[in-house]
C-alpha cells in the first residue's frame, strides 16, 4: 500500500461522474481534487477497472483514452487490490445481514466496502440504496453526504 495516512473507497458509481456528465460531476471533481491534493489514497478492489470500462463501453466512450485517464490514477493515487479471504467473507456477512425482500445488494458493490472496513478506509458511494441496506456496518458515506462537504470545506 502507499504511504499515506487517509484511505479512501471510491464506488464506480462515483469516480465515473468525471468521465460522464452527470448531476454530482462537479463535486466528484472537486472530491477528486482534493485527493490528489493531500495525497489520500483511493484504494479500490482491481474490479474496479473492469466497472470503469464496462460503463464507458455502454456510452460508447473510447476506451484509450479510459485507460490512459485511469493508468494516471494509479501512477499516483489509485491503488487496486485483490480482495483477500478476509474481504470476501466480510462481503459475504454484509450481505447476508441484509433482508431478500428489499434485495440483496450485488457482490460487486459489497467487496468495495468489505475492503474500505478491513482496510480502515472510508467507502464513498452514490448509490443510496446500498448505503441504507449497510450503512450499520460503518466505513460508508454518500457523495452527496455532510462528510464530503466537510472533506471539502477544508480545501
Amino acid at each position: 500500500m502507499k504511504n499515506n495516512s487517509t484511505l479512501f473507497t471510491l464506488d464506480a458509481s462515483v469516480f465515473i461522474k468525471i468521465i460522464i456528465e452527470e448531476n454530482d460531476t462537479e463535486l466528484t471533481r472537486k472530491l477528486l481534487q482534493y485527493m490528489t491534493n493531500v495525497n489520500v489514497t483511493i484504494l479500490n478492489p482491481t474490479l474496479f477497472e473492469y466497472e470503469i470500462h464496462k460503463i464507458c463501453i455502454s456510452h460508447n466512450i473510447a476506451l484509450a483514452s479510459v485507460t490512459k485517464f485511469l493508468e494516471m490514477y494509479k501512477n499516483f493515487n489509485l491503488e487496486l487490490i485483490y480482495p483477500s479471504l478476509i474481504d470476501i467473507e466480510k462481503a459475504k456477512k454484509i450481505i447476508d445481514s441484509c433482508k431478500k425482500e428489499s434485495g440483496l445488494p450485488s457482490f460487486y458493490d459489497v467487496i468495495y466496502h468489505a475492503i474500505a472496513i478491513n482496510n480502515n478506509s472510508t467507502f464513498i458511494t452514490a448509490d443510496k440504496k446500498y448505503y441504507e441496506k449497510t450503512k450499520d456496518f460503518g466505513s460508508i458515506i454518500t457523495l452527496d453526504s455532510d462528510q464530503v462537504a466537510s472533506i471539502l470545506d477544508d480545501m
